[in-house]
């Protein structure tokens, strides 16, 4: 979501501007980190199509579905 946002106005605004911008909010996101993401290949959990669980209890800790 943050990606897409700044992909839709880095032209009028430049990345880093808009990256100094969100880090005032609570959703910070740094150039490397924007530049980097269009580079990695995709992760195990979005190839199998599975995610981390949503909430989980305090006194469970075991590891998502998607990891390992």
């Amino acid at each position: 979501m943050k990606v897409a946002y700044i992909d839709q106005y880095k032209e009028t605004f430049g990345v880093q501007p808009i990256c100094d911008v969100l880090a005032e909010t609570d959703a910070p996101i740094a150039p490397s980190t924007y530049y980097d993401g269009g580079n990695r290949p995709p992760s195990d959990c979005s190839l199998r199509g599975t995610t981390w669980p949503a909430a989980r209890s305090s006194a469970s800790y075991a590891l998502p579905v998607c990891a390992g």
